[in-house]
């Protein structure tokens, strides 16, 4: 009896192995569903002895690029040099964009002040009277700067309203309804400028003066000599080369009569001018 219970259950236990077995062989499991199907290998044609006694390839590693010399020490400078200067601008003008023109010309017409003495000291005689002031230059610029004009110049101050006054009356007063005066100067232009650009500038001429008396009916005679201007202006740029200011100068021409045995008719004449320059 006993020996047929122990042989039943040897079979029950023996049946209960292999039906686990079976349901392990038919689920699979969650690692091998996630794996792919591995490809076949081919046979390999090598022998074992080779293919255990053969290396793996060596690949080799791709060269830097080379980089110019010139850039390393941009990119990497040495410790304590000063730092490359960076490059100029494009967009800025040439140097020489702010030079004026070599040729220099200038117009003006403003009004003045005449006033001339002749005679000796015992009886002299005082002319007044305003006038309308012109100046005409032609000249060039010199130096690299162009500050400095030199060239020639034509100066007039026309006079009206003029009057004489005597400082002993003896009958020989001069009747001036009719007559008129007019102050000229031909002579050597300089013109001295403190910047390039337009501003403060002064002007110096010397040369051969004369007072031009128009006297109808009768022969009058017009003095000469040495005459000096010098003035002092100021421009405005208005344009890319032309320049307006204004001007204050002053004529200074002590002339020579031969009238009544020879004298001397000292001329002054300050006048303001409008002025237009070439730049």
């Amino acid at each position: 009896m006993k020996r047929g219970l122990a042989w039943r259950q040897t079979v029950c236990c023996a049946v209960a192995l292999l039906g686990s077995r079976l349901v392990h062989a038919q689920v699979p499991t969650p690692a091998d569903a996630q794996l792919p199907p591995q490809p076949a290998e081919e046979p390999s044609s090598a022998t074992p002895e080779a293919a255990v006694s053969s290396p793996p390839p060596v690949v080799a590693a791709e060269p830097a690029p080379a980089v110019p010399v010139a850039a390393a020490a941009i990119a990497a400078p040495t410790a304590g040099a000063p730092a490359p200067p960076a490059p100029a601008p494009a967009d800025l003008p040439p140097a020489s964009a702010g030079r004026p023109l070599k040729f220099f010309s200038s117009l003006a017409l403003g009004a003045g002040y005449f006033h001339a003495n002749s005679g000796s000291s015992d009886d002299s005689r005082r002319f007044s009277g305003g006038t309308v002031a012109g100046q005409l230059v032609l000249a060039g610029r010199m130096g690299r700067s162009r500050t400095v004009a030199i060239g020639g110049s034509y100066l007039r101050d026309q006079v009206f309203a003029l009057s004489s006054k005597d400082e002993v009356i003896d009958g020989d007063e001069p009747h001036l309804e009719e007559v008129s005066f007019g102050l000229w100067l031909l002579g050597f232009f300089s013109d001295f400028a403190l910047q390039q650009a337009p501003g403060l500038h002064f002007q110096a001429v010397v040369g051969l003066g004369g007072l031009s008396v128009d006297a109808p009916d009768r022969d009058a005679d017009s003095p000469f000599g040495l005459a000096v201007n010098v003035g002092a202006g100021y421009d405005f740029r208005i344009a890319k080369h032309l320049a307006l200011g204004a001007l204050l100068r002053a004529t200074y021409a002590p002339l020579s009569i031969d009238e009544n045995s020879g004298t001397t008719v000292t001329n002054f004449v300050p006048s303001l001018l409008l002025t237009a320059t070439t730049r």
